[in-house]
């Protein structure tokens, strides 16, 4: 029931990448005052420098992308995006949460019934992330297709026994 538009809430796990840009951001304007009073600006710089380096190395110049493209891979309009998540349906709350979880890739990612909810070209979007996710996900799911078109390896668990195919 958040009160944050479906992009404030998508945009949650990169809070981080925000607050590094608004310090380089200060720090700009600082290096640009000292420097108009023609003061020295070198322990700005080298601060600047290494919060630079940060950035590249955290993806604070295109995390904005990737949330943009789960978005619409998981069919959310953009008309949408300003929208508060607590006036969307459930099933439409479960879609913004999967985003949310996507966008994040974590090295191990836990899927429960990832297509529910999910219209087709979402489904076969959510396919193609899943086949192209270079980390580890484990997925609960009944959808054998999803399975099928998406997994390497599946473990099936019936009557206290897990056995193992190869998918």
């Amino acid at each position: 029931a958040s009160d944050c538009t479906v992009y404030e809430e998508v945009s949650k796990p990169f809070a981080a990448l925000y607050e590094l840009r608004a310090k380089m951001r200060a720090l700009e304007h600082d290096i640009e005052t000292l420097a108009k009073e023609g003061r020295d600006t070198d322990r700005l710089l080298k601060e600047y420098d290494t919060l630079t380096e940060k950035s590249y190395r955290d993806g604070a110049f295109d995390f904005e992308y990737k949330i943009e493209w789960v978005l619409r891979g998981l069919q959310i309009r953009e008309e949408d995006w300003n929208r508060q998540v607590s006036t969307f349906s459930g099933g439409e709350k479960n879609r913004i949460a999967l985003a949310r979880e996507l966008v994040k890739s974590p090295d191990i990612l836990l899927l429960d019934e990832p297509e529910n909810h999910l219209d087709f070209e979402g489904m076969e979007w959510l396919e193609d992330f899943i086949r192209s996710y270079e980390k580890t996900i484990v997925i609960i799911s009944h959808n054998r297709y999803l399975l099928d078109m998406a997994v390497n390896k599946i473990w099936s668990l019936e009557q206290g026994e897990i056995r193992e195919y190869s998918g």
